[in-house]
């Protein structure tokens, strides 16, 4: 679930093998005027429709992958906004992540499920206690 505060954009990836070896599904891109689908390498819209989404309001994304069968969707309740709906073999397994850029976006209820529905990983990730770049001193 997601609830955003201003756009660039929210983007959803899924079998990240390495930065350029992924699917993603993004949210109010290009000025909050466009839902896309869409791969790596050189970022490869393969889905694109028209859509923009309310400032402070939750919504639930999600992303549903089950061999070669991909379906993204955003939610706003119980009425379906969009859904991107695919079958394609690149990038056959790898990790997820998200990614904002010049957003404030919350994230709740995250959650990785196994098909059979086996909860794999909830929650936000672990994050170090201390940051990892430290300027140095010029």
């Amino acid at each position: 679930m997601l609830h955003l505060y201003s756009f660039l954009f929210v983007m959803y990836y899924f079998r990240v093998e390495d930065s350029n070896s992924l699917f993603w599904f993004g949210l109010a891109e290009w000025g909050n005027t466009l839902a896309q689908f869409g791969t790596k390498p050189r970022d490869q819209v393969l889905k694109r429709e028209r859509l923009a989404l309310e400032d402070n309001h939750w919504y639930t994304a999600s992303v549903q992958v089950r061999g070669d069968h991909i379906t993204c969707e955003l939610r706003d309740r119980d009425k379906k906004l969009t859904q991107f709906t695919i079958d394609d073999s690149r990038h056959p397994m790898g990790r997820v992540g998200l990614r904002t850029c010049c957003s404030e976006v919350r994230f709740r209820n995250i959650r990785v499920t196994a098909p059979d529905g086996k909860i794999l990983w909830e929650g936000p990730p672990d994050l170090p206690v201390k940051p990892t770049w430290v300027p140095t001193k010029p």
